[in-house]
């Protein structure tokens, strides 16, 4: 659990701010935890959810320092508080299941994950190596994906890995579509699952090149890496024939927010935009969204419609950006939850190629 703690930074801006009055802060909590002070971590948290019950941020924070202190029964009972706003569900269900573990209750931790993995919570470097749940491990391994070769790019003084799929019957004379798809989660295996599990298969029959990079090893694609991946972009380039000479830009779960990072950042690079879930999208504003729909990137939107949270993010954002002149479009899976399986197997590139085509 202690390595999702730099994920939470962002958690919190979504959240909201701290209260005032004689009740500690979010801040002050935070310091507590950051200093490894978990006693005035817990007292602190504790005091803003009897004040603020709908703090989301409090509870989620609350039950890490319970689980420091190793009180896993307060841990859980904050943790499945924390779950019930979907902004931060998959993450709670996750640490509840850390919990779990670390308490010795193997069954009721892997109920936790299937839940937490449902959400879409789809980290399986933390899952692969994460102490908290050895008990689990112990009892059942998690299915994990094949392992890929990983490229490196180097550039801007950073690093970092990433992986090339090539259409069948590649002919470097022709011109393909590419897609520059940033995965759930942080690590080699997360990207691994992505491969696997979305671009895996049949899409080396759907005639685009798909690249994906890995996350550097603080999990943050912030700069100076912005710098770094328009490297990597003008590379490929050179490298192969990009159909208009821009890429697709897809997010998938926790992926989407660094997907809609590079989208703002580095517009020249980007024909559209795809996200498979909301993540990201939560904390924009209707300024931020005119600003966007100004950048003519045509918009896909994915959402499960058992995400019944993000389907009303999605329909938020389309309308805004359709208002606004923007070209998005919304496809609202029946029967998916933030998984989204009808995605998986290469069918993501067959919706983009017919959005190519009709756009």
């Amino acid at each position: 659990m202690s390595k999702l703690t730099l994920a939470f930074c962002s958690v919190l801006a979504l959240l909201g701010p701290a209260l005032a009055g004689g009740t500690p802060t979010l801040e002050q909590g935070q310091r507590y935890l950051r200093s490894g002070n978990w006693k005035k971590a817990a007292e602190a948290f504790s005091a803003i959810t009897a004040e603020d019950p709908s703090s989301g941020a409090a509870w989620f924070n609350l039950a890490q320092a319970h689980n420091y202190l190793k009180n896993y029964d307060r841990s859980i009972e904050a943790g499945e508080k924390a779950a019930e706003f979907p902004e931060i569900r998959a993450t709670s269900l996750y640490n509840v299941a850390c919990s779990l573990s670390l308490k010795g209750d193997v069954d009721k931790a892997l109920e936790a994950l299937d839940r937490a993995m449902k959400a879409g919570f789809l980290d399986f470097d933390l899952l692969e190596t994460d102490s908290d749940l050895d008990a689990v491990r112990r009892k059942q391994s998690f299915p994990m994906p094949r392992k890929h070769e990983y490229d490196v790019h180097k550039g801007n003084g950073k690093s970092f890995q990433y992986h090339v799929i090539l259409p069948e019957g590649f002919d470097g004379k022709k011109t393909y579509p590419a897609a520059f798809a940033f995965p759930p989660g942080q690590g080699v295996r997360s990207a691994d699952w992505m491969l696997e599990s979305l671009f895996g298969g049949e899409t080396k029959n759907r005639g685009w090149i798909v690249i994906v990079p890995v996350a550097p090893k603080d999990g943050w694609w912030t700069h100076p890496f912005h710098h770094a991946m328009e490297g990597l972009l003008n590379r490929l380039k050179r490298k192969y024939k990009v159909e208009g000479g821009r890429f697709h830009l897809v997010g998938f779960a926790s992926g989407a927010r660094p997907a809609l990072t590079y989208s703002r950042m580095s517009g020249k690079y980007w024909q559209s935009l795809s996200t498979a879930s909301t993540y990201g999208w939560t904390g924009w504003s209707e300024d931020d969204l005119v600003k966007f729909a100004r950048r003519k990137i045509q918009v896909h939107l994915f959402v499960g419609a058992e995400d019944e949270y993000g389907v009303g993010v999605a329909r938020r954002v389309h309308q805004s950006l359709k208002k606004h002149g923007g070209e998005a479009s919304l496809s609202v899976l029946p029967e998916q939850d933030r998984q989204l399986l009808e995605l998986h197997g290469g069918a993501w590139l067959t919706l983009l190629d017919q959005q190519r085509t009709t756009d």
